[in-house]
């Protein structure tokens, strides 16, 4: 009520003369707006929500422990094909299980979909590793970085390969894996399997060795033609063999 005849005292207010125009028998839009100002309701103020997550996460469960890592859905499925595959034809509810995966070798693949220029660790095997994990996920894009990384380290070093990490690295990486024909040409290049191989058996028993006689794991996943032509260039002075990066890539199809 007492709202009311305030605002019906200034619409009937005189008009008076202070510095500022006055509309014949209606206030200032000034005392106006005080008045309004001061008649509507307060206000309620409301909590903010929280602006929902755009980044969607990919549950992977790595080991036979099942350690858990959640991965960027959108850069995984751009990288790996695997991925993409899975998530494609599944519920992302569930978990993507890759139990026969070394979680240390996972958590690096982990830091690589965040940050591609991110290096993992430069020793001989865990590049292989990568390299594995890259052909299991259908990253094209990791196996081209580790290739590089593999022949810049290797190619022309005088320090190659052990015969251990040899024998490693034929245990693990597939092979129809273009990364495969690396293994045999460094192997051409710097002999440490072949030179090992002939210390402790010798020439004959060697041949022998190559061609699976003795069932070894390491024969049987080895090329041995072309272990042959390494210990055959090994006796003699044998010319160095380039090298290149591209050799070792997985064709793309356009």
């Amino acid at each position: 009520m007492a709202g009311d005849l305030e605002y019906r005292g200034l619409m009937t207010a005189k008009p008076v003369y202070s510095g500022k125009m006055f509309i014949e028998g209606r206030p200032s839009e000034e005392k106006l707006q005080q008045y309004l100002l001061r008649a509507a309701p307060p206000k309620t103020s409301t909590p903010k929500r929280p602006k929902p997550s755009r980044v969607a996460l990919i549950t992977v469960l790595v080991g036979p422990a099942q350690t858990m890592y959640r991965i960027p859905e959108l850069k995984a499925r751009s990288s790996s094909a695997f991925f993409d595959i899975v998530i494609a034809r599944r519920s992302v509810k569930h978990a993507v299980r890759l139990p026969d995966i070394k979680p240390s070798t996972f958590e690096q693949y982990s830091s690589w979909l965040h940050d591609p220029i991110h290096m993992p660790s430069s020793s001989f095997r865990d590049l292989i590793d990568m390299y594995t994990l890259a052909d299991r996920l259908l990253d094209t894009k990791l196996e081209s970085q580790m290739v590089e990384l593999l022949v810049t380290k290797y190619s022309g070093s005088y320090n190659p390969p052990s015969y251990e990490d040899m024998v490693f690295a034929s245990r693990v990486v597939p092979f129809c894996a273009p990364l495969y024909r690396f293994l045999v040409d460094i192997e051409a290049q710097s002999g440490s399997c072949t030179s090992s191989g002939l210390r402790e058996h010798g020439r004959d028993k060697w041949i022998s060795f190559l061609e699976g006689s003795e069932g070894d794991q390491l024969a049987q996943r080895t090329v041995p033609e072309a272990m042959s032509t390494a210990m055959t260039k090994l006796a003699s002075s044998r010319p160095k063999i380039i090298l290149n990066a591209s050799d070792y890539r997985r064709r793309v199809a356009p």
